[in-house]
């Protein structure tokens, strides 16, 4: 019987880096909106396509966001995980987390 780990490994580095990327693009505009009274976020999301069982399409918005309303979330990081290619890449990815998330508390 094949075990699913290597499934449920990809599954969840996915979501991390999904959270990365949202957390890099807000922190690249926190720093470029240094200054600028409000923060200019592009979004992204999935919306099933009706009378398309299992089928999205990417429905894209942008928003402007009070950047005194506005948080960081950090989750799903850990220091070592039992997927080592996981943890190979939430080692490079933690540092440039610390600097967007340093960046967005200045």
């Amino acid at each position: 019987m094949k075990s699913n780990n290597g499934k449920r490994c990809a599954a969840r580095v996915l979501r991390v880096i999904g959270i990365v990327l949202v957390i890099l693009v807000g922190g690249q505009t926190l720093a470029a909106s240094a200054g600028q009274q409000t923060l200019t976020v592009d979004l992204r999301s999935r919306v099933a396509i009706p009378d398309a069982e299992g089928q999205f399409s990417v429905a894209c918005e942008k928003q402007q966001w009070d950047p005194d309303e506005t948080a960081i979330i950090n989750c799903d990081m850990w220091n070592q995980h039992w997927c080592r290619a996981a943890t190979n890449r939430v080692a490079e990815l933690a540092p440039v987390m610390n600097d967007v998330v340093s960046t967005a508390m200045d």
